[in-house]
């Protein structure tokens, strides 16, 4: 979730086995966002659908400002219980 988008062109979202590995794009295309220029925010979710039970998943969203800049929030620790 956003709180604002005047900022924002895209996201990317990765994830990895553990938090020292190479991070793997989860989505092929970046995620457009949905008010680009607006002062309001937006909610986005994402299922995956490839995790194995019992298993802790680390979580990246890259972001892509209008201005050429990109940062990397996290990692999210994650974990799918049986």
């Amino acid at each position: 979730e956003t709180v604002n988008e005047s900022e924002v062109l895209s996201f990317n979202l990765y994830r990895a086995g553990s938090n020292n590995v190479d991070k793997k794009k989860l989505i092929a295309a970046d995620i457009p966002a949905q008010k680009p220029g607006e002062l309001t925010g937006a909610v986005y979710s994402f299922k995956d659908k490839t995790l194995k039970p019992d298993k802790t998943y680390y979580y990246w969203l890259e972001t892509f400002d209008r201005e050429g800049g990109v940062e990397l929030v996290g990692p999210v620790k994650a974990r799918l219980k049986k």
